[in-house]
């Protein structure tokens, strides 16, 4: 004969006390380690990296639009052109794919709590977010911003072609997100072979 009885209500103690005790706002935000939260960051970041490398292509095509054009200087077009491609490539294609969707959805299909590495991912998007400031920051510098291609072909891109602080800056930049802890690739473990692992 089986019995029925009652579950007995459960209580946690102190879950009131410890439920308002994390940051929370922008703090909060800022210290995520929520593989969903670095995911969005990543996105929303992207896209916007996305819009000013749409405006800079809109320049290129406005002066492209005339063959006697004088909308942009010949720097000024090198440097459109280099920041474009540098946006596109580095900042918005390789990010919004493996930083946010990756980031975003691989945990939930494999159906890890999180993404391997927590604290790693998250300081991936803090080196992409300053990384791709610092390269914007190019524009500001006395010499201006990178202008030997996206790639830096060799010839162009040595301090007697392209002086000033604006190539170091994006050289910088680049390094900054060449070896980012969570990237796929890089000098530590990859996304594809650390999801579900704890730190």
């Amino acid at each position: 004969m089986t019995l029925l009885a009652d579950r007995p209500a459960v209580v946690e103690e102190g879950s009131d006390h410890e439920h308002g005790a994390g940051p929370s706002g922008f703090l909060k935000w800022v210290t995520s380690t929520d593989h969903k939260v670095i995911g969005k960051n990543y996105t929303v970041t992207a896209v916007i990296f996305f819009l000013l490398a749409g405006a800079m292509a809109m320049l290129i095509r406005a002066q492209l639009a005339n063959p006697d054009s004088t909308l942009l200087s010949q720097h000024t077009y090198n440097e459109m052109f280099t920041m474009h491609g540098s946006l596109m490539i580095y900042l918005f294609v390789g990010p919004v794919a493996f930083g946010g969707l990756a980031n975003y959805i691989v945990p939930l299909q494999i159906g890890a709590p999180d993404m391997a590495f927590p604290r790693l991912n998250a300081l991936s998007y803090w080196l992409y977010l300053g990384g791709g400031s610092l390269m914007m920051l190019g524009f500001l510098t006395t010499g201006s911003a990178a202008d030997f291609g996206w790639v830096a072909y060799a010839p162009l891109s040595n301090s007697i072609n392209t002086p000033g602080a604006g190539p170091d800056l994006w050289i910088v930049a680049l390094s900054s997100r060449a070896f980012r802890p969570s990237s796929p690739g890089s000098i530590w473990l990859p996304r594809s072979t650390t999801c579900g692992l704890r730190e």
